[in-house]
């Protein structure tokens, strides 16, 4: 059955993969998982016949490294768009590009060549932050400091997603 849900990111910044590709990047998969940690990830087919995946978790660096560098070696760094990314390449013909954010992993890993890696993470692009529930730019509503406000407290900080599966991944 369909239902909604409601994920909150008041306190986690979501990175956007870049707002216009070429045609010939194609989306192949999302996901995302809002249980403990937080991680979404989205696949794309290159232009080179190959494929790229964005992912972004607030998981532990170790287990994030794991499952998405796989077995690549740290060979380097590359700088693309605002970030220096941790270039990681194996012997499987695997490779990823990791920067750690403030409270999160970003990891544009694939079978891709470095320049498709690259060219994924030149485009990453912040969300816009939320706008106040209020429209006027405060941080909460009058009498409140919005200190002791969980997140969900006010809807504009919370995105809310129709989902048809059984668990909370899309």
């Amino acid at each position: 059955s369909r239902r909604q849900r409601q994920m909150c990111i008041r306190d986690s910044p979501v990175t956007l993969p870049p707002e216009e590709l070429p045609e010939d990047w194609t989306a192949t998969s999302s996901h995302l998982d809002i249980s403990e940690p937080v991680e979404w990830s989205l696949g794309f087919a290159t232009p080179q016949d190959s494929h790229v995946m964005i992912t972004q978790s607030d998981d532990n660096r170790e287990t994030v490294l794991a499952d998405r560098v796989r077995d690549a070696d740290p060979v380097g760094k590359v700088n693309a768009g605002d970030r220096e990314w941790d270039h990681y390449d194996n012997d499987d013909d695997w490779r990823a590009l990791v920067s750690e954010e403030d409270d999160h992993l970003l990891v544009v890993s694939g079978p891709a060549d470095l320049d498709e890696l690259a060219y994924m993470a030149e485009g990453l692009r912040d969300a816009p932050a939320p706008a106040d529930g209020d429209g006027n730019g405060d941080a909460g509503s009058e009498g409140s400091d919005g200190a002791d406000d969980e997140p969900g407290d006010d809807p504009s900080d919370c995105l809310l997603y129709t989902s048809d599966a059984a668990d909370d991944s899309l």
